[in-house]
């Protein structure tokens, strides 16, 4: 019997590693962990999610195109080039590794 993807799962199974790599880091945490998190088993994490690593690029990717996004709308604020490049600077190595994410 074919498996169905639903929605629902995936995005519990999302917001289950987000908190879980958030409190713990993605190291700390296992697929276990998450599994239970979301109700669901650690089998099913492998019908939406082809590894721990898949899992964790599919809740960093979105999570860190919002925080560049927000860094390219506000570059065009700053006219001074120098203080742009500072601004570039900073976001990349110091506000947006220090947001408490929890990916590394």
């Amino acid at each position: 019997m074919a498996q169905f993807k639903k929605e629902a799962v995936r995005q519990a199974i999302l917001d289950a590693a987000y908190r879980l790599f958030q409190r713990r880091g993605y190291v700390a945490t296992t697929l276990q962990d998450i599994a239970a998190a979301a109700k669901t088993s650690r089998a099913n994490i492998y019908v939406y999610f082809h590894s721990k690593f898949d899992l964790l690029y599919a809740v960093f990717q979105p999570w860190m195109a919002a925080r560049l996004n927000a860094l390219e709308a506000a570059l065009p604020t700053i006219t001074d080039p120098r203080q742009r490049l500072a601004r570039v600077f900073t976001a990349l190595w110091r506000d947006i590794p220090g947001d408490g994410h929890g990916f590394a």
